[in-house]
C-alpha cells in the first residue's frame, strides 16, 4: 500500500476512534461494562495505524516521499501508540484506562500531519490526505520482457557489474523453452536513480543478438 494510503487509513482510523469516545461517560465508573465496550473498541479500532505508518515510512524510501512528511508520520505514529497504551486498563499493575489523555494524543497526531500540511481538514466534511506530487520519483514500473530488461528508464543511470562473452550453452540456465544456443554473453548490469538502485538485470545473450544490443 502507497505512504499516503497509509496516512488516509490511519487517520480514518484516528477519527473513528474518536467519534466512538464521545460517547464515553468520564462521570460512571471506567470499569463499567459501557466504558470497557467503548474504550475496547477505540483501541482495536485505532491499533493498527501504529503499525501502518511506520511501514508507510519504510515503503515510502521507494516512492519518493518527501523526508518532513515521512518524519511527521513517524511521530504521529507514537502519539497513536500512546493513545493505545492510554486506552488499555490494567488493573493488575495499578494503572487504569485514561481516555481524556488518549484523546489528546490521537488530536496531537492529527495535528502534526495537519501542520505537516500532509492532511487537510474541512468542517462538516472531515479530515483527509491531501493529493501531494512525490518528488524525487525513485519506483517505476519495470517490465520483464527483453525491452524492460535492457533498457534505460527515464533519468536513471546503468552501471555495468560484468560481462563475459563466450559462455558455453551448456553452462547457461535452462527455460525449459526451445534449444540452447552454442555460445552465451552473460551481462549484469545496475539501475539506479538520484544514486539508489532499484534494478539489478542479470541477462544471457545468444552471442549472434548480443552483438546488435549496445551493453
Amino acid at each position: 500500500m502507497p505512504f499516503y494510503a497509509r496516512v488516509n487509513d490511519a487517520i480514518g482510523r484516528a477519527n473513528s476512534a474518536m467519534n466512538q469516545l464521545y460517547s464515553y461517560n468520564h462521570y460512571a465508573h471506567p470499569r463499567s461494562e459501557p466504558n470497557a465496550q467503548i474504550r475496547n473498541q477505540a483501541r482495536v479500532t485505532i491499533d493498527p495505524s501504529y503499525y501502518d505508518l511506520q511501514q508507510g515510512v519504510r515503503e515510502g524510501n521507494w516512492e519518493g516521499v518527501r523526508p518532513s512528511n515521512a518524519r511527521e508520520a513517524l511521530r504521529a505514529a507514537e502519539m497513536i501508540k500512546t493513545a493505545t497504551w492510554n486506552l488499555s486498563d490494567q488493573p493488575e499493575m495499578g494503572r487504569p484506562a485514561d481516555v481524556r489523555a488518549a484523546q489528546y494524543h490521537i488530536r496531537q497526531a492529527l495535528d502534526l500531519l495537519h501542520q505537516d500540511g500532509l492532511i487537510e481538514r474541512f468542517r462538516a466534511k472531515g479530515t483527509f490526505v491531501r493529493n501531494l506530487p512525490t518528488i524525487n520519483r525513485l519506483w517505476c514500473e519495470v517490465e520483464t520482457d527483453w525491452c524492460g530488461l535492457l533498457r534505460s528508464r527515464d533519468g536513471a543511470a546503468i552501471e555495468i557489474l560484468s560481462d563475459i562473452a563466450g559462455i558455453d550453452g551448456t553452462l547457461v540456465p535452462q527455460a525449459g523453452i526451445g534449444r540452447p544456443g552454442a555460445r552465451y554473453r552473460h551481462i549484469r548490469r545496475r539501475h539506479a536513480r538520484d544514486g539508489q538502485p532499484f534494478l539489478l538485470a542479470e541477462v544471457y545473450l545468444e552471442e549472434h543478438l548480443a552483438a546488435r544490443i549496445t551493453p
